[in-house]
């Protein structure tokens, strides 16, 4: 059943569709990251609010928050203001964080992870296992969730990856973290984390990312849609 959404920023030109990979990794360059952030948070608690007061869904929504962010003094009080402002609780908004975020002991990222805590908005450690991370941060950061990178849900029938993912589950159960499985694409790779524990799962054989009219018109016919993910408005407007 749907337990949640994420936002994914997606942007349409007339000449065909970008590559997140390519316009993320140019806002990060150009330090446009910080108003897209900005623009995202504003615009996924607006839709939030609407489907809530429609009555439509009371999943949370998870929100990619660039590693640049964490180091802004003001970033904790926008949040508070943004969620106030749409009327959403703070325990409705779940962070992905990248490991990145969390080996950066610079003290105004540390002030703003535990100003976010405090807020009640849910932590979660996003791409796990691709960084270079320490475990010693699992330590001393206290996450609601991890995510596995879908890189190793592809690699699924290898037995070291297995090995791998059962491990991340069983570390992940005893610090009290729920885990989400990212790109699941076939039945098997289902059957085999339900088998594993994994507590919940995103990928193309539950849902594609679709468009927020979408999600709504799908929430109105199912009562308990399969999704997944959630697209919101497309960037074109704001970067053109």
């Amino acid at each position: 059943k749907l337990v949640g959404l994420e936002a994914l920023s997606r942007w349409y030109r007339q000449d065909g569709p970008v590559s997140p990979a390519t316009f993320i990794t140019l806002a990060e360059e150009s330090g446009l990251i910080l108003e897209i952030d900005k623009w995202v948070l504003e615009n996924a608690c607006k839709q939030l609010s609407q489907w809530e007061r429609q009555g439509l869904i009371t999943a949370p929504l998870n929100i990619n928050v660039s590693a640049r962010h964490f180091a802004e003094v003001t970033m904790a009080e926008h949040f508070q203001s943004t969620l106030q402002t749409y009327g959403v609780s703070a325990k409705k908004i779940h962070l992905e964080l990248t490991e990145t975020v969390l080996m950066d002991e610079g003290a105004q990222t540390q002030q703003t992870l535990q100003d976010l805590q405090r807020l009640g908005i849910h932590l979660h450690i996003d791409d796990f296992g691709t960084g270079y991370a320490s475990l010693s941060y699992l330590q001393r950061f206290s996450a609601h969730g991890l995510k596995i990178d879908r890189s190793f849900i592809a690699d699924l029938k290898n037995p070291k990856s297995y090995e791998l993912i059962r491990a991340i589950i069983a570390m992940s159960h005893a610090l009290n973290m729920k885990v989400v499985a990212e790109g699941i694409e076939t039945s098997w790779q289902k059957e085999q984390l339900e088998i594993l524990g994994c507590d919940y799962g995103q990928g193309y054989l539950l849902s594609k990312p679709l468009p927020a009219k979408a999600i709504e018109a799908m929430l109105l016919q199912e009562p308990d849609p399969k999704a997944s993910s959630v697209t919101l408005a497309t960037f074109s407007h704001m970067l053109n």
